[in-house]
């Protein structure tokens, strides 16, 4: 809106905001079905499982053919569900910290240097522990789906 003077802006954000709770909804439903999958022994109903959860989290039907060939080792899916909970909780801390216009600080912009400079040395766990944000939670990011979709 600042920059571009693009005003009119609430329906992109809403669609930026759909693509991207879909995304979420997809790998969340991924780990409850590795969650699942991997606390039972009965293979049998996986497929099955799998294009059930799928389906209710994105309401795109899926097939059930797919139910290995999208599965992660070691809950990989996990490993982009709670940064995305984490990036929402950055991005308040900064906006708490540093104002509602934070991107154009400086002083926030030295802050995430310093925090990037670690590469992935720390898990987002480790990181929101660092920076007096965590624990990671999946509230704030609820809230914001929650906000841009009403």
């Amino acid at each position: 809106r600042e920059f571009l003077g693009f005003t009119d802006n609430q329906e992109f954000l809403r669609a930026v905001a759909l693509a991207r709770l879909a995304v979420v909804r997809r790998y969340v439903a991924k780990l409850i079905y590795e969650s699942q999958l991997h606390a039972s022994d009965d293979l049998a109903r996986a497929a099955d499982l799998y294009a059930e959860l799928q389906t209710g989290a994105t309401r795109f039907k899926t097939s059930p053919i797919e139910y290995l060939s999208d599965l992660d080792d070691g809950f990989y899916s996990a490993s982009y569900v709670r940064p995305w909970a984490f990036e929402v909780q950055l991005r308040e801390h900064l906006r708490m910290r540093y104002g509602q216009r934070w991107w154009g600080s400086r002083r926030a912009g030295n802050f995430l240097k310093e925090i990037w400079e670690t590469g992935d040395r720390f898990t987002a766990d480790e990181m929101a522990a660092q920076i007096g944000i965590g624990p990671i939670a999946f509230d704030l990011l609820i809230a914001e789906f929650n906000q841009l979709l009403r």
